[in-house]
C-alpha cells in the first residue's frame, strides 16, 4: 500500500475504489456527530490517499464520482459524508452487508477485521481505533491505520464479486435490488416521535403491578431460591437444565412447567407460575425501559433515533439497536405501542401484509390447497379453526394462535395449552392438517433434506440462510427461513418502493411499515403504500395476490 496525502486521483468508469471516514469524537455512531478527521481512499492499484481537510472532500468526491464505491458499512460512512457534501442515492458496494447476505449464519461477525482475516488472511492494525475518541489530532500512525482500512476494503470487496460470479453465478438480486437500495432508505428515516410523560407514568404502574404479584407471591420473583422455594412448595421436584441450557427456573422453563400443569389441570400451580412470569415482564419493563432508557434515547427534538442493520439475521430480516425498537414488550404489554406519536400535524399510517407468512408458505410450497385458499379469499384462521374442530364465538382468534403457534414450530402441547383444548384434540388437529396440506408437507421435507445436504435454504430473491446443522431445531430452522426470510425481503422491497414513490417510512418494525404522512396527504400515501407493497409482492412472488391492510392514527397503538 502507497500512501499519498492530499486529493485523490480521477477513478475511471466503473473502476473498484474504497471509502473509509474518520471521525474524532463521535459520540453514536449511528447518528452524525464528532469532528472530521479523514477520509481514505484506495485503489486496487495500492494507492491510497488520505484527504484530512474537510474542505477537500466535495472535490474528492466529484474525482471518485465515476468508480464504482466500496465501503465497510456504508450507513455510518455514508451518513457522516452527507454532513458536509451532497450524495444522492448511487449504487454501493458494502463489504459488511454483502457479507451478511452472502454468509449470515454461517459467520456470526462481520467487522472489517474479522472480513481481512477471512478473505486476504491479514490481520488488520486496530490499536489506534480509540485514539480517535481521545483526541482531534492525526499522527502518522492514526494514518497509517485509516488508510490500512481502505486498502483492505478495496480488496475485499473485489474477492466478495469474484465469489459471486463464481459460487452464484453471478446472481446476487437480494443484495443489487432489496438491500443496497435499502441503505438510503435507512439513510432518509426521520426518527420516530415518543410521548414521554405517558411513557413515564407507565412504568410506575408496572412498578405497581409488579410489586403487588411479588406481595401475593410471597417472593422476589428474580431469586432463584426463592422461585424454587416457592415451587417446592407446590409439588414440584425436578429443578434440571432445560433442553436449551437454560435453568430450571428460566422463562423457557416456566413457561413449559405452566403448560404441563394446565394440561394437567394443576390450577395453583399453573396460576402460581404464570404470576412469577408475568411480575417478571412487568419488572423487565421497569429495568430495562424505564426511565433511564428514556433519558438515554430521547433526544432533544423529543424523538429516537435507532441504528437499523439493513441485514441483521440469517433470514435477511433488519435489526435494530441503539435502542432496539424490535425487542420492546408490544406483544406482552401493547401500551407501549401507544407511545410512538405522529409528528405534530401529522397522523401515522401504518400497513403490513394480510397474512404475510402464510401467503410465503402457500408460494413457495406449491400447495394446491394452500394456494386455492388464499386466492379464494379464505380466512386462514378460520380454516385452522375448521381442521382442528374448535367451536364457540373465539374460533377465529384460535384459528389464528394455531397458525401462529405452528409457524414457529410449536408442539401439540403447546398448541394444546395456548388454544384451550386437550392434548389429544391438538394432535388430532395437527393430522388433519398434515393430510390437507399434503403439498406443504412434502415441500416441507425437501427444505429439511436440503438445509441436511447443504446447509443452506433460499428465500424467493435467491438470499442463502445457512441453517446449523448441530442445532437441536437446525429443522425446524430449515423450514421457517425460506418463509420467514421472502417475508423479510417483501418487507425491505415495499420499502425502497414507498420511499421511491411517496417518502421514507418512519419505521420498520418486522412485518409492519410505519410512516408519519401531513394533513392533506393521507390518500395519496394510502395508495402510495398499498402499490409498494404490492409492487414488491410481483418482483418476489407472482401470481400471488397480496392484501394490503392499512390503518392511520395518531399513534401506533391505533393498530391493534
Amino acid at each position: 500500500m502507497k500512501l499519498i496525502r492530499g486529493l485523490p486521483r480521477q477513478a475511471k468508469k466503473g473502476e473498484l475504489v474504497a471509502l473509509d471516514i474518520e471521525i474524532f469524537q463521535g459520540e453514536k455512531p449511528h447518528r452524525p456527530t464528532g469532528i472530521f478527521a479523514a477520509l481514505s481512499v484506495s485503489f486496487l492499484d495500492s494507492n491510497t490517499y488520505l484527504i484530512e481537510d474537510r474542505a477537500d472532500l466535495p472535490a474528492a468526491l466529484e474525482r471518485l464520482d465515476a468508480g464504482r464505491w466500496c465501503i465497510q458499512n456504508a450507513l455510518y460512512d455514508l451518513r457522516q459524508l452527507r454532513r458536509w457534501v451532497n450524495i444522492k442515492q448511487r449504487s454501493v458496494w458494502d463489504t459488511l452487508i454483502c457479507e451478511q447476505d452472502l454468509y449470515g449464519g454461517w459467520f456470526s461477525r462481520f467487522d472489517l477485521a474479522n472480513l481481512s482475516r477471512r478473505w486476504l488472511s491479514e490481520q488488520l492494525p486496530k490499536g489506534q481505533r480509540e485514539q480517535f475518541i481521545k483526541t482531534q489530532t492525526m499522527t502518522d500512525e492514526m494514518r497509517q491505520y485509516a488508510a490500512a482500512d481502505a486498502w483492505a476494503t478495496v480488496r475485499i470487496a473485489e474477492k466478495q464479486m469474484q465469489y459471486v460470479e463464481e459460487e452464484e453465478d453471478g446472481k446476487f438480486a437480494w443484495y443489487h435490488d432489496i438491500d443496497e437500495p435499502m441503505i438510503w432508505v435507512a439513510l432518509a428515516m426521520p426518527g420516530v416521535r415518543i410521548d414521554v410523560d405517558a411513557w413515564r407514568a407507565q412504568n410506575i404502574i408496572h412498578q405497581r403491578e409488579a410489586g403487588r404479584l411479588e406481595k401475593e407471591l410471597g417472593i422476589n420473583v428474580l431469586s432463584r431460591e426463592q422461585v424454587v422455594g416457592m415451587l417446592q412448595g407446590l409439588g414440584v421436584r425436578s429443578f434440571k437444565k432445560t433442553d436449551k441450557g437454560n435453568d430450571s427456573t428460566s422463562h423457557e422453563a416456566l413457561a413449559s412447567l405452566k403448560e404441563d400443569a394446565e394440561l394437567r389441570g394443576a390450577k395453583e400451580l399453573a396460576e402460581a407460575t404464570g404470576a412469577v412470569l408475568t411480575a417478571r415482564m412487568y419488572r423487565k419493563a421497569v429495568s430495562t425501559y424505564g426511565d433511564r432508557w428514556l433519558d438515554e434515547n430521547v433526544e432533544a427534538d423529543g424523538k429516537v433515533y435507532p441504528s437499523w442493520k439493513i441485514t441483521g439475521a440469517e433470514t435477511g430480516r433488519m435489526a435494530c439497536s441503539d435502542p432496539n425498537l424490535q425487542q420492546i414488550p408490544m406483544r406482552e404489554l401493547p401500551i407501549f405501542r401507544s407511545f410512538f406519536l405522529a409528528d405534530p400535524g401529522c397522523r401515522l399510517l401504518i400497513g403490513d401484509v394480510n397474512q404475510q407468512e402464510p401467503r410465503w408458505t402457500a408460494w413457495l410450497s406449491g400447495d394446491a390447497a394452500l394456494q386455492k385458499e388464499i386466492r379464494g379469499g379464505m380466512d386462514l384462521h378460520m380454516v385452522a379453526a375448521d381442521l382442528f374442530r374448535i367451536k364457540g364465538k373465539d374460533r377465529r382468534r384460535k384459528g389464528k394462535d394455531i397458525n401462529l403457534g405452528l409457524n414457529y414450530g410449536m408442539s401439540a402441547k403447546g398448541l394444546a395449552v395456548r388454544v384451550g383444548i386437550s392434548l389429544q384434540e391438538a394432535e388430532n388437529g395437527l393430522r388433519e392438517r398434515q393430510m390437507h396440506y399434503r403439498g406443504l408437507q412434502a415441500w416441507q421435507n425437501r427444505m429439511q433434506q436440503q438445509a441436511e445436504r447443504l446447509y443452506k435454504v433460499r428465500t424467493a430473491s435467491g438470499r442463502p440462510v445457512w441453517v446449523n446443522p448441530y442445532d437441536y431445531q437446525w429443522m425446524r430452522n430449515a423450514i421457517n427461513g425460506p418463509v420467514q426470510g421472502s417475508a423479510a425481503d417483501q418487507t425491505k422491497a415495499a420499502a425502497v418502493a414507498f420511499n421511491k414513490m411517496y417518502k421514507a417510512p418512519t419505521l420498520l418494525i418486522h412485518d409492519e411499515m410505519l410512516a408519519d404522512i401531513p394533513a392533506g396527504e393521507m390518500k395519496k400515501a394510502r395508495a402510495a403504500m398499498n402499490e409498494a407493497w404490492q409492487e414488491a409482492g410481483r418482483q418476489l412472488m407472482p401470481d400471488m395476490p397480496v392484501e394490503v391492510e392499512m390503518v392511520s392514527g395518531l399513534h401506533w397503538g391505533a393498530k391493534e
